[in-house]
């Protein structure tokens, strides 16, 4: 539901009782995915319902790192927001040592890395 963007179904799930910590085969939680889909809705109700904006799933990937998923760039910046107001690291590295940011320039995702920067994300 969180991938799709539904967040009627997300908040129906969490009032009863769904675990915003519950991990997939690859450690992506519901907060990884609602990022991937770009639905700053499902993104909030996870958060308020307690979801952990710092979720490291395999390979180091956190939900910032999921920014670039989507396309809607109108959307980039309030979702970047969004997650560090409830505590995710700009600066994150991956196991290879990328942050987001570094995602974004080697996508060439000008619009996400400039997003990122004026969120604060360190250059170097």
């Amino acid at each position: 539901a969180s991938r799709i963007g539904n967040s009627a179904h997300v908040n129906i799930m969490l009032s009863r009782g769904a675990k915003t910590e519950a991990r997939d085969s690859v450690g992506q939680t519901a907060l990884h995915y609602a990022v991937e889909g770009g639905s700053l809705r499902c993104i909030k109700a996870l958060l308020e319902a307690g979801a952990d904006a710092q979720a490291v799933a395999n390979y180091g990937l956190t939900p910032l790192h999921h920014v670039l998923y989507f396309t809607d760039n109108c959307k980039v910046e309030d979702i970047i927001s969004c997650l560090c107001a409830h505590g995710a690291d700009l600066d994150a590295r991956d196991n290879l040592g990328y942050t987001p940011l570094h995602f974004a320039v080697e996508l060439g995702s000008h619009i996400s890395a400039e997003a990122f920067i004026r969120c604060g994300a360190g250059v170097n």
